[in-house]
């Protein structure tokens, strides 16, 4: 009776002693090491079919889970399946790679990870993580207006034109995120249209300082955001500089236009590089007219450019600094 009584005490502490084993949880680690190429696209982990997190560029995602094979893929292709076995209590490392163009996840082990980890100042997501609210962007402008106004013609019957819209230049801009779909914008842009064609001993441009005011609607929420939105431009001092003193006819002089308001919509798409750096491409159309005011010698009775259309479609890329 005895030694029935310490068999099944020792039969029921094995079996207690192995169950507690195998209810232990493993752990995985998905760590991704930062590359500047590709760092704007963030790549989805499935584990079993389920999606489990986001992995942007140089971030890393702890999952813990129960003992027992596990089948890994990234953004569900079948090139980057990796299958692993998760021994209970202990962690598994497994770094993104992106190996001939196929995103996937390779083995490691713990001292390495552990050393490149440190070093490498990750974003853990399992941590609450914010962005900074405020931005402050510098881009470079560079535009066409729809609507152009010949001012030569040379001897083969080329015509070199100017706009009122569109010009190259660079652009300011400042926003503060209300909450985490909505942002307020405001920017200042200045621009600079040449002719069309240069011609020799002559040349007009446009010069216009514009402020902008867009709320924008933000579409998605890690490394790669959409901004959508639509305001209001407000123009002041345009000026059209005429030099063709130079040539049989020409003259020098100044025209100022009235300062004028007009309206936007724009599209831009952010790449987040770091938490304080981001990459910017912004599309922009607007709709605005200039009325002629003063000048410092001539006029003109051409309607077209007393009150031309400064119409266009502007790209602005650049860099954003979030604070």
């Amino acid at each position: 009776m005895k030694r029935s009584l310490l068999l099944f005490i020792f039969i029921t502490g094995f079996l207690a002693f192995s169950y507690g084993i195998d209810t232990i949880p493993g752990k995985i680690v998905f760590y991704r090491p930062h590359n500047f190429r590709g760092a704007g696209i963030t790549y989805k982990i499935f584990v079993n079919n389920q999606k489990v997190s986001y992995l942007p560029d140089q971030s890393l995602f702890e999952y813990e889970c129960s003992t027992g094979e596990y089948v890994i893929t990234v953004n569900r292709l079948s090139k980057s399946r990796q299958n692993l076995m998760v021994v209970p209590g202990k962690t598994h490392y497994l770094r993104f790679n992106r190996r001939y163009s196929i995103p996937k996840f390779e083995s490691t082990d713990s001292i390495y990870a552990n050393l490149e980890i440190i070093n490498g100042k990750y974003r853990v997501l399992n941590e609450p993580w914010s962005r900074s609210k405020r931005t402050l962007g510098i881009n470079m402008i560079a535009g066409g207006g729809f609507e152009i106004h010949p001012m030569f013609i040379s001897s083969n019957g080329d015509t070199s034109s100017i706009s009122f819209g569109g010009g190259i230049g660079f652009q300011v801009k400042y926003g503060y995120e209300i909450d985490k779909f909505i942002e307020f914008s405001m920017e200042y842009n200045h621009q600079t249209e040449n002719l069309s064609y240069p011609v020799a001993d002559a040349n007009i441009k446009f010069v216009k300082n514009t402020v902008s005011v867009t709320p924008l609607f933000i579409l998605g929420r890690y490394n790669t955001r959409f901004k959508i939105g639509g305001g209001m431009d407000f123009c002041v001092k345009p000026k059209l500089i005429i030099r063709t003193s130079g040539i049989n006819g020409g003259v020098d002089d100044d025209w100022l236009y009235k300062n004028s308001t007009g309206a936007h919509l724009s599209a831009s798409m952010e790449s987040t590089v770091k938490k304080w750096l981001s990459l910017n491409l912004g599309f922009k159309i607007y709709k605005i007219k200039y009325d002629f005011d003063t000048s410092k010698k001539y006029f003109t009775y051409d309607k077209g450019l007393n009150h031309p259309d400064g119409s266009g479609l502007d790209v602005n890329i650049g860099l954003h600094f979030h604070f």
